[in-house]
């Protein structure tokens, strides 16, 4: 969407199937297993064996395809065309749930704020207008609100229909936010260390006006690194990133409460081809 990051990167979203493998969590203090989860973690190993993610990568001047295990890599053919042709920045661009929207984060009249404009049209909607850049916009699943981070007031969390009215603060602290499937609650990261600009924490927060509470700290205190997302249904999380300690990457997914906890592993076939590819992974959506 930004012509200037455009020209110097490609962020394709691509559905990668991951095969995997389920193992115990035996060593994560404070992760609990139960009969039910045991059970679950044999179905994930016997009857899925691949896990289907939606995965947001980001390239270097162009677009790679992972092959599977065997195959040679072919560049597909893809149409593209410009959607926006305004002045300034704009990023992070996220498709509306009924595929009609495209909202992003633009500075065109002079700090980042948030815009949505049809797919079919160049039609821009200004959506915020504080004088503290807006960024970060994530669609609700019924596509009638955004939320998205916001530095006015110290910075924070905030929710505005998509079709433009007034703004609700909903956190005083956070980044990333994600929509839970039923729309009821927001999954997000937590303060950054300064160290490194990332953050090690996750957080939840209703939309009734309740504060947000941290969630998972015990799993995610095991990690160099990580980046999470809703498991279908909304009652897990799953997070994925390298553990102290590991040289590869882990999937693990969990109850907010931190029971029930599975790990799958990647196989290493596909592990050696993220590795080739030089695969940076930014986020990740289970398909639904």
């Amino acid at each position: 969407v930004s012509d200037s990051v455009a020209q110097s990167q490609v962020q394709n979203a691509t559905a990668l199937q991951l095969p995997v493998e389920a193992e115990p969590c035996e060593g994560v203090p404070g992760l609990e297993f139960s009969d039910s989860a045991t059970t679950t973690r044999r179905s994930h190993a016997a009857l899925i064996g691949l896990v289907a993610l939606l995965l947001s990568m980001s390239f270097t001047g162009t677009e790679a395809l992972l092959p599977r295990s065997g195959e040679r890599f072919a560049m597909p053919h893809r149409k593209l065309w410009q959607l926006t042709f305004s002045p300034g920045v704009r990023s992070e661009p996220t498709w509306s749930p009924d595929g009609a929207f495209i909202a992003y984060s633009s500075d065109r009249t002079g700090n980042s704020d948030i815009w949505m404009q049809p797919t079919t049209e160049e039609n821009p909607v200004r959506l915020t207008s504080s004088a503290e850049n807006d960024w970060q916009p994530a669609w609700s699943p019924d596509s009638k609100y955004l939320a998205f981070r916001s530095e006015r007031d110290g910075g924070g969390l905030y929710l505005v229909p998509s079709k433009g009215g007034a703004e609700r603060r909903i956190a005083d602290f956070g980044y990333r936010p994600q929509w839970s499937p039923d729309g009821s609650k927001l999954l997000f990261f937590g303060p950054l260390r300064a160290s490194s600009a990332r953050s090690t924490e996750l957080y939840v927060v209703d939309l009734d006006g309740t504060p947000p509470r941290q969630v998972l700290f015990q799993l995610l205190g095991g990690f160099q690194s990580f980046q999470a997302s809703w498991y279908p249904g909304g009652q897990r999380v799953s997070v994925y990133g390298t553990r102290t300690g590991e040289m590869t990457p882990s999937l693990w997914t969990v109850s907010l409460d931190g029971r029930d906890a599975i790990r799958s592993e990647i196989e290493p076939t596909v592990a050696q081809h993220l590795k080739e590819a030089a695969v940076t992974f930014a986020r990740f959506v289970w398909s639904p």
